[in-house]
């Protein structure tokens, strides 16, 4: 399963928090926001860049945040259960162990336009030239976080700015 994970810890700041009352609710809401609106963009634009077979992969694409003191976790990833997520973000070296074939027989039926009954020999024949060549990566996940950057860390400075607001209300 390919995965990204964003993670914001900031332990310093817990002991100035817990001294500030209610304060640890407020930076705990302000900074999950900031999250959420990271994880929704990264998983929005990694919906657009990733590879279209099918829409599987597409489809399988969410996002979760989560809090745990002063450890605010965003994952955006894929919920298929196979190496196809992680194969297409990271790709594949040469030399590899090569991939099932059978896992490559309706890709070879409906792009290659392949029969169905020559499809296992012919995803044999694929799957043997993707482990001697490798393929390459389409880092939708990794693409996507980087070219957001600087919006993510506008989220977070607009949860900082928000921070100071309600500490000083």
């Amino acid at each position: 399963m390919s995965n990204l994970q964003i993670s914001i810890e900031a332990p310093a700041i817990d002991p100035q928090i817990k001294r500030l009352g209610n304060y640890d609710q407020r930076w705990l809401v302000r900074t999950k926001d900031a999250m959420s609106k990271t994880v929704l963009l990264v998983e929005a634009g990694s919906k657009e860049e990733a590879p279209v077979w099918r829409g599987h992969l597409r489809r399988s694409l969410s996002s979760k945040v989560e809090a745990v003191s002063s450890v605010i976790t965003g994952r955006v990833g894929s919920n298929l259960d196979s190496a196809y997520p992680a194969t297409m973000e990271n790709g594949r070296l040469p030399g590899s162990k090569m991939p099932p074939p059978s896992a490559l027989e309706r890709w070879v039926e409906l792009v290659l336009g392949v029969p169905e009954a020559e499809a296992p020999g012919v995803a044999f024949v694929v799957a043997r030239s993707i482990a001697r060549k490798g393929i390459k990566g389409v880092f939708f996940l990794k693409r996507t976080y980087t070219e957001g950057k600087d919006r993510i860390v506008g989220f977070f400075q607009e949860a900082a700015a928000l921070i100071m607001k309600d500490m000083r209300s």
